[in-house]
């Protein structure tokens, strides 16, 4: 079952899903399915600014 995603997380977790369901059909193994989403710069670029976004979100709520 599912118990949620912390927000500062939830990016990683939608990149993930979203890769999961791209490639529910195929039989992919772990080293395709991490280079294909090495290749997607846009997950990638996500990924480096999250804990920034996530750092300056905190910082607003203090």
């Amino acid at each position: 079952s599912f118990w949620g995603v912390s927000t500062k997380y939830l990016q990683n977790y939608l990149n993930w899903f979203y890769m999961r369901e791209k490639f529910k059909h195929e039989r992919m193994t772990t080293k395709k399915m991490a280079l294909a989403s090495i290749h997607n710069t846009h997950a990638i670029k996500q990924y480096r600014c999250n804990n920034f976004a996530y750092e300056v979100l905190m910082a607003t709520q203090m």
